[in-house]
């Protein structure tokens, strides 16, 4: 179990995340057909790198990053927008996976 945080410098992208976005990770070094969903966190570094976070429970894959190894990524992906729910009695969420990360 555990979490992976990745720090990815990366200005393009960098500038389109918000809240709520998550990106899809594929690090070729490791296995070039496996992609993995994080949850955006912050801008960083003068807005040029990001980080992501990510509940894994591959521990395996976890284990063979490395700093500096190239990555790819598709994203953003998913964005809640804002909604002024003080004008609901009940609000329901259904949600799972990193698409839980904008709805918290």
């Amino acid at each position: 179990g555990g979490f992976i945080r990745l720090t990815i410098l990366a200005p393009k992208i960098a500038s389109t995340l918000q809240s709520g976005h998550s990106v899809s990770v594929m690090v070729p070094d490791i296995c070039a057909y496996d992609w993995h969903p994080f949850s955006f966190v912050c801008r960083c570094c003068g807005g040029n790198s990001f980080k992501l976070v990510m509940r894994q429970s591959n521990s395996e894959w976890k284990t063979k990053l490395r700093q500096g190894m190239v990555c790819h990524i598709i994203g953003p992906i998913g964005f809640l927008p804002v909604v002024d729910f003080s004008s609901f009695d009940r609000i329901l969420f259904i949600c799972g996976g990193s698409g839980i990360t904008a709805a918290i």
